[in-house]
């Protein structure tokens, strides 16, 4: 699997830790350098969907709960894990799942389904909850 991510009209690119800025997008699908990367029905992240995760990693690397992230993607899902210290396992991930023509948000512990919702903010708001801290004060 590679690692994708949408940025609002840009498109940012992660293949096997390199950024790429050749991107083209065609179709229902995206070319990098060339290489299809993503075809029809894949599911990318919003705008604000990224810069919340992002916010939320860069949070958790401070308080030294994990040290990088990964990006899934497949036919209709996406999913954001937090990479923990212990040999880089994901220990929670936030995944949006497309349901008809809306989507719907998870917060899983590995593969354990902890919340379901319907915003990234409430993932989010979820795992500090899980954690006993406040997540208002986090967003």
């Amino acid at each position: 699997m590679s690692s994708l991510v949408a940025m609002g009209s840009r498109k940012l690119c992660r293949l096997k830790g390199k950024v790429s800025a050749d991107i083209v997008v065609k179709g229902n699908g995206l070319e990098v350098g060339g290489e299809r990367v993503c075809g029809e029905g894949f599911l990318l992240l919003s705008t604000l969907e990224w810069r919340r995760l992002l916010l939320f990693y860069s949070r958790e690397v401070v308080r030294g709960f994990c040290r990088d992230y990964n990006i899934e993607y497949g036919k209709g899902w996406v999913h954001f894990s937090l990479m923990g210290e212990v040999q880089g396992q994901s220990v929670y991930s936030i995944g949006k799942h497309r349901v008809g023509r809306g989507y719907d948000y998870f917060l899983y512990e590995g593969r354990r389904v902890l919340k379901k919702g319907k915003s990234v903010d409430e993932m989010i708001r979820g795992y500090y909850m899980c954690l006993g801290l406040s997540g208002e004060r986090f967003l």
